[in-house]
């Protein structure tokens, strides 16, 4: 997970060999051909706050910096790796 302050856009860069692992060699995180899907979701307050183990409760309050707890999200996008 990425925390970003500033609000916008924001680039990520997923490491060229998170694939599986056979013996001692890594595969391709993506493949040619491969479809990958794609969301992300933004929030104005500590998310991992509200979570164990920094919160027990059932029902944990959550609210940012304005006393809200703002959530956004993007629209879930595909697409086929070239």
């Amino acid at each position: 997970m990425r925390s970003a302050t500033t609000p916008g856009v924001q680039t990520l860069v997923l490491p060229s060999n998170l694939g599986p692992t056979a013996g001692t060699a890594s595969n391709r995180s993506i493949c040619s051909g491969d479809t990958v899907g794609t969301y992300a979701a933004g929030f104005a307050y500590a998310v991992s706050g509200a979570a164990y183990p920094f919160s027990t409760s059932q029902t944990p309050a959550i609210s940012g910096a304005n006393g809200q707890a703002d959530i956004t999200t993007s629209a879930a996008t595909t697409s086929t790796y070239p």
